[in-house]
């Protein structure tokens, strides 16, 4: 683990304390950062969130939804533009 990571944005979070360090120049945190960078440290990469099942699938359906609201298609008509057969049972 390195001392400090990336974020999506321009700040780094120094590991240590969880402290933010603002894309200022000025911000002595900052520049303890860029020196550390110049001799040789690496940041750990930004952290990403691992995608939750249940979550995604909560979103597909969601999208879904929307879609048969905004377009007045029934789902047989979707699974039909999506090549599925669809039977009476």
């Amino acid at each position: 683990m390195a001392l400090y990571r990336l974020t999506a944005g321009t700040a780094i979070v120094r590991e240590s304390d969880n402290a933010v360090i603002p894309n200022d120049p000025a911000n002595a945190d900052r520049q303890a950062y860029l020196a550390w960078l110049a001799a040789g440290g690496v940041p750990d990469p930004v952290a990403v969130a691992p995608i939750n099942g249940a979550v995604q699938l909560a979103a597909i359906r969601a999208f879904r939804v929307k879609k048969l609201a905004t377009t007045g298609q029934t789902l047989d008509a979707l699974a039909l533009q999506a090549g599925f057969t669809v039977t009476d049972t």
